[in-house]
């Protein structure tokens, strides 16, 4: 009996010092030959806050690790994070030059509080912004995540 006390009551202290990411749908908006605008919503569940979690972009030897294509506009790509509540967060993503590519790995790292790490790989599929066929009119920026 005095076991089975142990095993629920160190589950609950290992329960409740976790903590989770959450990376929401990341929205584009931005296009090809224009500076790269993502915003990602972030949430957190548990005790840590938004904040005192680091959110950054991974290093390239992180993504050569994870097997992820490094773009050459990677190390001009910023990221602020916002917050939007207690546990929640928009995390903005953008480039201080012209994104020439059409797809760009955008690989997230965030550390909690209590050590965990956490990757999220976003593929962006950036349209330009004009079809050849009418040149007035605008196509919606496409992408994917996983």
């Amino acid at each position: 009996m005095s076991r089975i006390f142990i095993f629920l009551v160190s589950l609950f202290i290992c329960m409740s010092s976790a903590s989770a990411f959450g990376f929401g749908k990341a929205t584009l908006h931005s296009y090809l030959d224009e500076p790269l605008k993502v915003s990602i919503p972030v949430s957190l569940e548990f005790k840590d806050s938004v904040l005192s979690s680091a959110i950054r972009i991974a290093t390239p030897e992180e993504y050569l690790a994870l097997h992820v294509f490094y773009n050459k506009a990677i190390p001009d790509i910023n990221i602020n994070i916002e917050k939007t509540g207690k546990h929640t967060a928009v995390a903005y993503v953008t480039s201080t030059v012209n994104i020439t590519e059409p797809i760009v790995n955008v690989l997230l790292y965030s550390k909690g509080s209590d050590g965990s790490s956490h990757f999220k790989k976003f593929t962006l599929l950036v349209n330009s912004k004009y079809t050849p066929k009418d040149k007035g009119r605008r196509n919606r920026p496409v992408m994917r995540y996983y």
